[in-house]
């Protein structure tokens, strides 16, 4: 497991022009913001709301992944359109 606390990977060692609000993995709730991989990669079965929390406008890790369909994200209301 990594030292970035709530990161899945480094931040800034994905594509230059990504943040990680950009990424399939980003959850969000309200305010809150969450790594899915990252409770993937740490293999806890706590819930994703209980991750440590990021910063969406941090630069993409090695991780990012493209969203299924452009502009979309999971919240914790289900996939909603940006």
């Amino acid at each position: 497991m990594n030292k970035f606390g709530g990161y899945a990977y480094i931040p800034g060692t994905g594509p230059k022009d990504k943040k990680c609000r950009d990424c399939a993995h980003f959850w969000e709730k309200g305010v809150k913001y969450r790594c899915q991989k990252w409770k993937q990669l740490a293999g806890k079965g706590c819930a994703i709301s209980a991750c440590p929390p990021i910063n969406k406008y941090e630069a993409a890790c090695k991780y990012f992944d493209e969203p299924e369909a452009p502009a979309q994200r999971m919240s914790g209301r289900g996939l909603e359109v940006r």
